[in-house]
């Protein structure tokens, strides 16, 4: 029996910034948010698939369903 990785970030409801804190924690919460932004602009594939699911840029939230993209593309923080 092979043993299994648990993921260690939970996929659920975040807050913008509060996932960005996850990716650059020694960063403010605007910093932070700003990077993370960045850096989803700069992965083409992602960034259409996040509009795909309504993601605006002043929406406080990513969903359950951004959330595991932004964890496909980017791996957990």
């Amino acid at each position: 029996m092979q043993p299994t990785t648990q993921p260690t970030t939970q996929t659920k409801l975040y807050e913008k910034a509060e996932l960005a804190m996850l990716y650059f924690p020694h960063s403010s919460p605007k910093a932070a948010q700003n990077r993370l932004a960045r850096w989803i602009k700069n992965i083409p594939e992602l960034y259409v698939a996040l509009q795909r699911c309504n993601v605006k840029k002043y929406s406080k939230f990513y969903s359950r369903q951004q959330v595991d993209l932004i964890f496909h593309y980017l791996d957990e923080p």
